[in-house]
C-alpha cells in the first residue's frame, strides 16, 4: 500500500479501509499465532504438572510401605531382643 505524504492529496475513506482491512488481518495472523504458542506452552506445563502429581503418588506409596516395614522390622528386632537366646 502506497502511503501518502502530508503535502500530498488527502487519504481516501477507501484508503482508510483498506488500511484498517490489513492492520486487521495482521493483528489476526499475530494473535493467532500468539494464542498457539500460548496452548502449546500451557500443555507442556500441564503434562509436566500431571506427571509430577503422579511421581508424588508412586513416592508416597514407596514411602508407606517402607514406614510399614520399618515397623514390622522394628517389632521383629525387639522380640529377638527380649528372647532368652539373645543374652548369650
Amino acid at each position: 500500500m502506497k502511503r501518502n505524504i502530508a503535502s500530498e492529496k488527502p487519504v481516501t475513506k477507501v484508503e482508510m479501509d483498506d488500511a484498517f482491512a490489513q492492520f486487521r488481518e495482521e493483528m489476526k495472523k499475530m494473535f493467532t499465532e500468539l494464542r498457539s504458542d500460548f496452548f502449546t506452552r500451557f500443555d507442556q506445563v500441564m503434562g509436566e504438572l500431571e506427571q509430577r502429581r503422579e511421581d508424588n503418588l508412586f513416592i508416597d506409596r514407596d514411602i508407606r510401605v517402607l514406614k510399614e516395614t520399618d515397623v514390622d522390622h522394628e517389632k521383629r528386632l525387639t522380640k529377638l531382643e527380649k528372647s532368652p537366646k539373645a543374652t548369650n
